[in-house]
């Protein structure tokens, strides 16, 4: 969202809540905020409970003149959901870049079977392995390829200095497939 978006939003809800001339709004205004909102969201997805209270104050009203009482709880919500735009920078997207296995910061080697998994990084002389618990039926061998994947990104990404460049082989193109497409 753009400095400019943000500063109308935040100005917008502030705007709404500022009670100094009344603290009744129509429920076309309540619903014109909300969905701009709603589209803000879209950059600060973790904000959305500050907007429970302003729903349930209009849930079930359908006069769109109708005056609806800005109480104390929407008030403090929105002005916490102002504050937090304001000093956040939002959602972040990764930005891909195409590399080659000479580009990779560390490679491991990862494979698991229905006894067990396995891991290695050759170039720093470290091997992982565990057994696998008794076979149920929601564990499956892809569950487990998985499981090994997620447990090679979160041990590399705790190494000092970072990996910007993890590269994992192994043999479950599901996995692939999966931590490819996020």
């Amino acid at each position: 969202m753009s400095d400019k978006s943000r500063s109308d939003l935040t100005s917008a809800i502030r705007a709404f809540i500022d009670s100094s001339s009344s603290r009744r709004r129509p429920v076309i205004e309540w619903q014109r905020i909300l969905g701009w909102i709603n589209w803000g969201l879209n950059a600060y997805p973790l904000l959305r409970p500050a907007l429970q209270p302003a729903y349930a104050k209009i849930s079930g009203k359908q006069i769109s003149r109708a005056q609806v009482y800005l109480n104390r709880t929407v008030i403090c919500h929105f002005n916490w959901l102002a504050d937090t735009i304001d000093i956040s920078d939002g959602v972040h997207i990764l930005d891909t870049e195409e590399w080659g296995i000479s580009d990779a910061d560390l490679i491991t080697y990862m494979d698991v079977s229905l006894t067990g998994l396995g891991s290695t990084a050759l170039t720093l002389k470290l091997g992982f392995c565990s057994s696998i618990p008794a076979h149920s039926p929601l564990m499956t061998i892809f569950y487990f390829e998985a499981m090994a994947t997620a447990s090679a990104i979160l041990w590399a990404s705790g190494l000092e200095p970072g990996i910007p460049r993890l590269l994992i082989f192994t043999d479950s193109l599901n996995c692939v497939e999966m931590f490819n497409s996020l």
